[in-house]
């Protein structure tokens, strides 16, 4: 236990203080920068996740593929009743460590690597926030999940790098972008429409964002209801054509967690309070985000996984396409606080300490408690 909490401790110390170092650089002669904190936040990282034992069941299943090789195209993910392929980028990591009789460390430490680069290099972009996002990402269950959803969260950490093409309006690179993660997780491509829709400041007022977040709070129950026992038994012979996707929503077991529950008492209540927090300075943020970033493209991102998580908790499917605006909260939470440290008029500062305290400590909360009390957190095992 003492090995368990020296590891994830010392995560929450290094990443988010690498984070805060990316705006250093030694500088080489007249063109090479070389940025130290980044390569530090990057390697640790890589070694302390991917030399990690036993941290879920998709774990343990990419383990016994890989030693057993039983079954290349095995893919037992989704628990579907049938062997479906990995995608190319995955299966040829696989295969290369395989073919050479490696270690499957050598597996687990290059996805960490994977993950923990595109990691950085988004913070990178975003540097002046970066010591703040890295902080409430290593306190998120963004962490917690990327450890045992390797395949599908080191999409996601790539995804995060596309961000400046929507910015930019680079549609060819953010196409290729998109394209080239699906080597990874196929999944992906449902982020393409996003392209031509989180540019655009949707709503120019927090009072619907805030109706969104609430009428999905309180009205989860009826919605997961629809969802589970209406739209998927007849979307199921919708999506024939696509064995995967249909296999999802015929397959009852698939549909639904039984290790979770709509109802997540006071957890949905703490996600909705921080959730109403973000949506309550959405003008502030635009603001002082306006000669930066487009802002918009993470609220709207953020927003649209607010939505869906009231009631996705209790669909497989649903959680697994929520993973890609979910996981903007912590996005959404580093650049918040970041602002309100930067920007506090004498009115507001007593105000802005109390939010930035609240959310610290909701967030070291909830990170104790996954440690704690999470499964597989702890004990900490070196593969």
């Amino acid at each position: 236990m003492l090995l368990g909490l020296f590891v994830y401790l010392s995560l929450l110390l290094i990443l988010p203080l690498s984070g805060y170092g990316l705006k250093y650089h030694t500088t080489i002669g007249r063109n090479i920068s070389i940025h130290p904190f980044y390569w530090v936040g990057i390697i640790y990282f890589t070694l302390i996740i991917g030399l990690r034992y036993d941290v879920g069941v998709d774990y343990l299943l990419y383990r016994e593929v890989y030693l057993g090789q039983s079954s290349p195209r095995a893919d037992f993910i989704a628990h579907i009743g049938n062997y479906v392929s990995f995608e190319p980028g995955f299966s040829a990591i696989v295969n290369f460590f395989a073919k050479h009789r490696m270690h499957p460390c050598f597996l687990f430490l290059s996805i960490a690597f994977l993950q923990s680069s595109f990691l950085f290099k988004f913070c990178k972009i975003y540097r002046s926030m970066a010591g703040w996002v890295l902080f409430f990402y290593i306190t998120s269950s963004t962490f917690f999940d990327s450890l045992n959803g390797m395949r599908q969260m080191t999409a996601f950490y790539m995804y995060l790098c596309t961000i400046p093409f929507i910015q930019k309006r680079k549609f060819l690179p953010y196409f290729l972008s998109i394209t080239a993660i699906s080597l990874f997780h196929k999944s992906i491509f449902l982020m393409l429409p996003a392209y031509f829709i989180v540019h655009r400041e949707i709503f120019s007022t927090r009072k619907w964002p805030a109706i969104i977040v609430l009428s999905s709070f309180v009205g989860g129950g009826i919605l997961s209801y629809f969802i589970l026992n209406v739209l998927f038994p007849s979307i199921g012979t919708v999506l024939t054509a696509f064995d995967r996707v249909s296999s999802y929503a015929e397959n009852s077991d698939n549909l639904q967690l039984t290790a979770r529950n709509t109802s997540l008492g006071m957890a949905s209540l703490i996600y909705l309070s921080i959730d109403l927090i973000i949506v309550y300075h959405l003008k502030e943020l635009r603001t002082f985000y306006s000669n930066k970033i487009n802002i918009n493209i993470f609220f709207n991102l953020f927003l649209f996984g607010s939505f869906l998580y009231y009631f996705s908790t209790a669909s497989i499917t649903l959680s697994r396409i929520n993973y890609y605006f979910a996981n903007f909260r912590f996005i959404m939470l580093g650049f918040l606080v970041y602002m309100l440290t930067q920007c506090s008029p004498k009115n507001k500062r007593t105000r802005n300490i109390l939010i930035i305290t609240f959310l610290i400590a909701i967030s070291l909360a909830w990170f104790f408690n996954a440690i704690l009390h999470g499964t597989k957190n702890l004990p900490y095992q070196f593969i």
